[in-house]
């Protein structure tokens, strides 16, 4: 369509935002993203970045002081590409600290049909709950998602930096224990088949039965490389209370692009965190 010009309202910075953007109320699409972002006199207030998927008008840009920033260190002679790739690792690496040092600390957590699961860790992750109130299903499901949406887009195919994670809770009066198990086993898998292999490596896994406050529980680690940025990993768990007959959750937690040590004391913390009896 050529230069294409479209009106909305900034309506300023984000505050429960990992990383500074400005709420854009106007249309952003695909095709769109790094053009500029003018005010009323024709200045420059951010870059057009995104837009939630499926909601209108709800768009985001990056403040025009970070382009500035990158302007003002672009090289004027031939730079090595491996020298580039080092740099875009160093950063991820430093976004990586800074959101995990964001939720260091006491881990918040909130109780669910007798389980003390992780909560909202920090003002920028976001959470929703739902329930499924179906009369003839035989479980009843409280379910938590929770993002914290500090993920960064490197290239197609390649978004990292972000940390996930989800509670299933589960209840019945109508199954038996071995057909209640089997449902609350469907929650636990971790098939990791996302991700180009260009870009990271096979999963490596380990599982195995661990004491809770209260109960028992399995809990699967998997952990993968990337095959580019050098010292990043993505992680997946899967943590799902036993011997429970009537009652019983399934955790995710998925972590994308962060240091392998701080990824896993964040994980022994988050699992540790988990408490309540079945």
């Amino acid at each position: 369509m050529g230069l294409t010009i479209t009106e909305g309202v900034s309506n300023g910075t984000v505050e429960d935002s990992f990383e500074p953007r400005i709420h854009y109320s106007g249309a952003i699409n695909a095709g769109m993203s790094g053009g500029p972002a003018l005010n009323s006199a024709g200045e420059v207030i951010g870059i057009n970045v995104s837009g939630y998927r499926f909601e209108q008008l709800v768009s985001f840009l990056v403040p025009a002081e970070h382009a500035v920033a990158l302007r003002d260190r672009a090289p004027t002679e031939p730079v090595d590409i491996a020298a580039l790739a080092n740099d875009v690792s160093e950063q991820m690496r430093i976004h990586s600290r800074n959101l995990l040092g964001a939720l260091d600390g006491a881990m918040a957590t909130q109780v669910t049909s007798g389980y003390a699961l992780p909560a909202k860790l920090a003002p920028f992750i976001d959470c929703n709950a739902a329930g499924r109130p179906v009369l003839d299903d035989p479980v009843q499901t409280i379910s938590i998602n929770c993002s914290a949406k500090a993920g960064l887009y490197l290239q197609q195919g390649l978004f990292s930096g972000n940390i996930k994670y989800s509670h299933y809770v589960l209840q019945t009066q109508k199954l038996d224990a071995w057909r209640f198990t089997n449902r609350l086993s469907a929650l636990t898998s971790a098939r990791g088949t996302f991700g180009l292999r260009q870009h990271v490596g096979p999963y490596a896994c380990e599982d195995r039965v661990v004491s809770l406050k209260g109960f028992d529980a399995s809990l699967l680690v998997c952990t993968r490389s990337y095959r580019k940025l050098d010292g990043l990993y993505d992680f997946t768990v899967r943590v799902s209370s036993l011997n429970g007959t009537t009652r019983g959750f399934a955790s995710h937690l998925d972590m994308y692009g962060l240091e392998f040590e701080p990824g896993m004391t964040f994980i022994k913390h988050y699992v540790e965190s988990m408490g309540g009896n079945s």
